[in-house]
């Protein structure tokens, strides 16, 4: 418990200042208050969500939580407007959300706890990629294949079936980078390190370490009872360290340190999800079959 009560503090230290950065940069910039605050609500309104599910959450029914709302929410955007021919937002009254940002965390954690080999694992990582693929989103998409192979690579299957799988997801991962993405960026969310060094290069390296701690802070947690635990630990420092590379490969949103509400609340769940299976490792008995939810 002192691992992950770490990996907490860790988290919630380094992601208030890579939002907090951000906002200085945006700030000065002279972006509206009314925008850049949206980031700080966001992150304390995830850090209240994380806690309510650390505490009161049964795993098995937050892993079936994180996989229905996750999978609905990303087959959601397919049915929306979308902007310039992208469906990765979904409007709720004034809020645009990002769903893959939101859901994206907790999903893998979740995957990590009912097992990604099971039926209803399988299903689920096949329809979230290809949900992925047609938005498009090539970033989102790259993450979650690097997550999902590593929780391959971890499995019970077959040497040649992991392989099988691991070059399915690559596939996955390779359409994303190849269909015409006609977005264009915004500076405060796609060339927010941009704003921060024009600002100041010591903001920029603030901005650019607290980014790093927050997506390494799941390494912390640990449990020699739960598998699932540090598989998940793996698989979501994994989507965490490759979507914040992805902004440096192209116009992608910058998670925490860029304006946004949905990445800081996603990634408060995806770490309160991984407390959730820390706290109570019966959950890898409860879930031994790998079968159902």
């Amino acid at each position: 418990m002192r691992d992950s009560k770490r990996a907490i503090v860790v988290f919630g230290v380094a992601s208030l200042a890579a939002v907090a950065a951000g906002c200085v940069a945006m700030a000065e910039a002279e972006v509206a208050p009314s925008s850049w605050l949206r980031s700080v609500v966001a992150w304390a309104v995830g850090g209240a969500l994380a806690a309510l599910l650390a505490r009161y959450a049964e795993p098995r029914r937050a892993s079936a939580g994180a996989v229905v709302l996750g999978t609905l929410a990303l087959i959601a955007t397919l049915f929306s407007t979308g902007v310039e021919g992208v469906q990765r937002w979904l409007d709720i009254g004034p809020l645009h959300i990002n769903a893959a940002a939101l859901f994206l965390p907790a999903l893998i954690v979740a995957l990590a706890a009912i097992r990604i080999t099971s039926r209803t694992g399988l299903v689920v990582t096949v329809v979230t990629a290809g949900v992925l693929l047609a938005q498009p989103d090539a970033s989102q998409l790259a993450s979650f294949a690097l997550a999902a192979s590593i929780l391959l690579v971890r499995s019970q299957l077959a040497s040649h079936w992991k392989a099988f799988a691991i070059l399915v997801a690559v596939a996955f991962a390779r359409g994303g980078w190849t269909r015409p993405d006609p977005s264009k960026p915004v500076a405060e969310v796609e060339q927010i390190f941009t704003m921060c060094a024009a600002v100041s290069p010591l903001l920029a390296l603030i901005a650019g370490l607290a980014l790093v701690a927050a997506a390494l802070a799941p390494l912390s947690f640990s449990s020699p009872i739960s598998d699932a635990t540090r598989d998940g630990a793996l698989a979501l420092t994994a989507y965490f360290v490759a979507v914040s590379i992805a902004p440096f490969c192209g116009w992608f949103p910058v998670p925490l340190v860029g304006l946004g509400m949905s990445f800081p609340i996603g990634w408060w769940l995806g770490m309160a999800m991984l407390l959730v299976i820390a706290r109570r490792p019966a959950m890898t008995a409860a879930t031994g079959s790998g079968e159902r939810i």
